[in-house]
């Protein structure tokens, strides 16, 4: 399966497809040529954000290291995983705390 880009209406598709149980992510994979890891980001994406969240982001989002360190801080307090704290703060992707 290679690396490319979807387009918005084939990530709602497959995301209906999955939401309606007309299969699996493995299946779903096999079906639509896609990693299933990939689908079940964009079921997450859209469980989270909704349409939105399945929409290329025009421009890269820019985090301040102050503001890193206060999502990391309120994980670390809370006990939370990265996914949880990416819900509760609104972020798309986690960022890597390197």
């Amino acid at each position: 399966m290679k690396n490319k880009k979807h387009s918005f209406e084939f990530k709602i598709k497959v995301v209906n497809e999955y939401l309606n149980e007309a299969g699996g992510y493995k299946f779903l994979g096999k079906k639509h040529n896609v990693d299933p890891s990939l689908i079940r980001l964009w079921v997450r994406q859209y469980n989270t954000h909704g349409y939105q969240g399945l929409t290329k982001s025009l421009s890269n989002t820019q985090y301040t290291s102050e503001f890193k360190q206060a999502v990391l801080k309120y994980r670390e307090e809370n006990q939370l995983s990265y996914r949880e704290t990416a819900e509760h703060f609104g972020i798309k992707h986690f960022f890597n705390n390197r």
